[in-house]
């Protein structure tokens, strides 16, 4: 605890934020030279992943109590809803977009840490860690690739909502393809990736197991797999809380010590995160893809316009 009862890591994380969000400005006020855009691309990758995870392990060093972590949950999600309004309705482009989507980041990454901790702070014994991670991994598996889960529906419907709540990877942008001032994502992360890492990195700072390898492995696995999300291989989207529970599973192995029931308790567990797991993935390649065509124009002289070319939908690694 430090002086005024706050947590001992809160300020680390709001300086390890604090960074990320001036480079995401940056990322959206410069164009890079063409020689350039790759390796900020791939730096961008790495940071604007691996950042958070070392942001998070920062906060949730000890102590945590619920007022505080209520606190800290509440101020990040109105910043985050707030942000969310304005780029939706008012701010679309400009400086004033940057700079509030770059606050709506800060924003999610705080109520991550403070909802994180809450949660982290109801689990009590270090074993239910394992239930816990094993169940969470199939089910975000199930929630990615069951094509009528509201996951998918709302980033197939509704993908703007979607974009505004996850936090994004900036894109590096050419400098002579650059338009105005504008903050071009390259993918996005889910909330719940980055909600999930806060609570297991509360519970292993609070039952003294690895939390800082833990951390260290985080961001490795995770920038890893962005890059396959990136990867021309046809995998825009993918559950990121597989790699999210095998880590802390995997570095965290020698520090569980179960009982009987414990360890029935933990297969259950496994059974319960594979049949959601398979059922997801049975679903996604059985489930034929519902197109709506969009009512027909009503016959007019005037000719119609021109269509215009859509991008392609950022990868997303939930």
């Amino acid at each position: 605890m430090s002086s005024n009862g706050a947590p001992v890591g809160l300020g680390c994380f709001f300086l390890v934020l604090g960074v990320l969000t001036a480079i995401r400005i940056l990322y959206g006020v410069i164009g890079f030279p063409s020689g350039l855009v790759m390796p900020m691309l791939l730096l961008s990758a790495v940071l604007f992943v691996a950042g958070p995870v070392i942001a998070l392990a920062q906060g949730a060093r000890p102590e945590w109590h619920v007022r505080h972590a209520a606190f800290t949950f509440t101020g990040g999600a109105l910043i985050h809803a707030s942000a969310a309004y304005f780029l939706m309705n008012v701010y679309k482009e400009g400086l004033p977009s940057v700079l509030i989507d770059a606050l709506g980041n800060a924003g999610l990454l705080t109520w991550c840490l403070g909802l994180g901790a809450m949660v982290g702070l109801l689990i009590k014994d270090k074993n239910m860690l394992l239930p816990v991670a094993f169940f969470l991994a199939g089910f975000d598996v199930f929630l990615v690739f069951n094509p009528t889960a509201i996951v998918t529906r709302v980033v197939t419907e509704n993908p703007e909502m979607f974009e505004r709540l996850a936090a994004s990877v900036p894109a590096a942008q050419p400098a002579n393809t650059q338009q105005g001032i504008t903050l071009a994502p390259m993918a996005f992360v889910g909330p719940a990736d980055f909600f999930f890492s806060a609570v297991f990195l509360v519970c292993l700072y609070r039952f003294g197991m690895r939390a800082r390898e833990t951390m260290k492995w985080l961001t490795v696995a995770l920038t890893l797999y962005l890059v396959v999300v990136l990867s021309p291989l046809g995998l825009n989207m993918l559950p990121a809380l597989v790699p999210i529970g095998l880590t802390v599973l995997l570095v965290n192995r020698k520090e569980f010590v179960l009982t009987k029931e414990e360890k029935q308790a933990t297969w259950g567990a496994g059974f319960i995160a594979l049949a959601l797991a398979g059922y997801g993935i049975y679903r996604k390649f059985t489930v034929p893809v519902i197109v709506t065509e969009p009512p027909a124009a009503p016959v007019t002289q005037e000719p119609a316009p021109e269509p215009q070319e859509s991008a392609d939908s950022p990868p997303i690694a939930l």
